[in-house]
């Protein structure tokens, strides 16, 4: 999966170690293409990649949302986590899950400003849902998507 789109999985042999997106494949170019670790690692740096661009991109584009509630973010972060899509720190640090990189950009854009209304309401109260529902209306069709999706 990558935003949203499930890709086959092509290994192959080469000098080169990369992957790259090709006619439709999500290929893995490496020398020993039996070193399913390797493939793996390898597999782990791209969705990085390209979580820097796409979670970046979002973060620029919704980071002010906040800043009319005299608050704003101080940092975004991302890592593999088990059982969150993101979360919100007591000092204004944005955490996504990495995984968010297979979901469509419209689902990690949704956990980003969910985790951006944190900073105004640090729980999911009322005021929290209301916050959510003013900055982004369309977030429980967004959330149910996700939930299918990502399971």
């Amino acid at each position: 999966m990558y935003l949203g789109k499930q890709y086959k999985l092509k290994v192959k042999e080469s000098m080169e170690n990369e992957v790259k997106l090709q006619a439709g494949q999500l290929v893995v170019f490496i020398e020993d293409k039996n070193n399913k670790s390797k493939v793996k690692k390898l597999l782990i740096a791209w969705y990085k990649s390209k979580a820097d661009q796409h979670f970046i991109d979002l973060y620029e584009k919704n980071k002010t949302l906040t800043l009319p509630f005299g608050k704003r973010p101080e940092s975004l972060k991302y890592r593999w986590m088990d059982k969150r899509w993101g979360s919100c720190d007591k000092n204004g640090g944005i955490h996504l899950n990495l995984e968010l990189i297979k979901a469509p950009k419209k689902c990690i854009e949704y956990v980003l400003v969910h985790e951006l209304c944190h900073l105004v309401h640090h729980d999911h109260s009322r005021a929290f849902y209301e916050l959510l529902g003013k900055l982004y209306p369309d977030w429980r069709k967004t959330k149910n998507s996700l939930e299918k999706l990502m399971v």
